[in-house]
Protein backbone atom coordinates (compact mmCIF):
# COMPACT_ATOMS: atom_id res chain seq x y z
CA UNK A 1 0.00 0.00 0.00
CA UNK A 2 1.82 3.34 -1.03
CA UNK A 3 -0.53 5.81 0.35
CA UNK A 4 -3.85 6.93 1.00
CA UNK A 5 -6.49 10.17 0.27
CA UNK A 6 -6.05 12.79 2.61
CA UNK A 7 -9.36 13.07 4.82
CA UNK A 8 -10.08 15.99 3.58
CA UNK A 9 -10.00 14.84 -0.15
CA UNK A 10 -12.29 11.89 0.99
CA UNK A 11 -15.32 14.08 2.66
CA UNK A 12 -15.71 16.00 -1.11
CA UNK A 13 -17.85 14.11 -3.57
CA UNK A 14 -16.65 12.80 -6.74
CA UNK A 15 -18.70 15.45 -8.58
CA UNK A 16 -18.24 18.28 -6.18
CA UNK A 17 -13.89 16.87 -6.20
CA UNK A 18 -14.08 17.49 -10.29
CA UNK A 19 -16.08 20.49 -10.28
CA UNK A 20 -13.52 22.16 -8.07
CA UNK A 21 -10.60 21.03 -10.26
CA UNK A 22 -11.85 21.61 -13.72
CA UNK A 23 -13.11 25.74 -12.41
CA UNK A 24 -9.04 26.00 -11.36
CA UNK A 25 -8.40 24.54 -14.72
CA UNK A 26 -10.12 27.04 -16.23
CA UNK A 27 -9.26 30.12 -14.56
CA UNK A 28 -5.33 29.26 -14.34
CA UNK A 29 -3.07 28.10 -16.72
CA UNK A 30 -1.39 24.43 -15.58
CA UNK A 31 2.36 24.06 -15.50
CA UNK A 32 2.87 20.47 -14.18
CA UNK A 33 0.48 18.06 -14.40
CA UNK A 34 0.53 14.74 -12.06
CA UNK A 35 -1.22 11.55 -12.58
CA UNK A 36 -1.40 8.95 -10.35
CA UNK A 37 -3.51 5.71 -10.32
CA UNK A 38 -5.21 4.77 -7.41
CA UNK A 39 -8.29 1.80 -6.47
CA UNK A 40 -11.35 2.45 -5.02
CA UNK A 41 -9.46 2.51 -1.34
CA UNK A 42 -7.10 5.55 -2.52
CA UNK A 43 -3.91 3.26 -2.59
CA UNK A 44 -1.61 4.26 -5.15
CA UNK A 45 -0.67 1.33 -8.11
CA UNK A 46 2.40 -0.27 -7.43
CA UNK A 47 2.38 -2.11 -10.63
CA UNK A 48 3.30 -5.31 -9.05
CA UNK A 49 6.42 -3.69 -7.87
CA UNK A 50 7.36 -2.34 -4.34
CA UNK A 51 7.06 1.17 -5.56
CA UNK A 52 4.43 3.30 -6.47
CA UNK A 53 3.90 4.81 -9.43
CA UNK A 54 2.46 8.57 -10.98
CA UNK A 55 3.55 10.64 -14.06
CA UNK A 56 4.51 14.22 -14.24
CA UNK A 57 4.11 16.03 -17.07
CA UNK A 58 5.49 19.78 -17.85
CA UNK A 59 2.78 21.83 -19.95
CA UNK A 60 3.31 25.30 -21.79
CA UNK A 61 1.71 28.43 -22.49
CA UNK A 62 1.63 30.34 -19.02
CA UNK A 63 2.27 33.83 -19.62
CA UNK A 64 2.66 35.80 -16.66
CA UNK A 65 2.16 38.80 -17.92
CA UNK A 66 -1.37 38.37 -18.92
CA UNK A 67 -2.80 35.09 -17.44
CA UNK A 68 -3.20 34.65 -13.52
CA UNK A 69 -0.85 32.69 -11.49
CA UNK A 70 0.65 31.66 -8.20
CA UNK A 71 3.26 34.06 -8.23
CA UNK A 72 5.32 31.41 -5.59
CA UNK A 73 5.55 28.08 -7.96
CA UNK A 74 6.96 30.63 -10.96
CA UNK A 75 9.51 32.32 -8.72
CA UNK A 76 10.77 28.55 -7.47
CA UNK A 77 11.02 27.50 -11.59
CA UNK A 78 12.92 31.00 -12.12
CA UNK A 79 15.56 30.35 -9.40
Amino acid sequence: MCGTRTATTQKLSPSYAYKLVEANVHFLKLIPLGLALSNYAGHLSDLGTDSCYFWEFNLKGLDVSRNHHNPNPIQLLVE
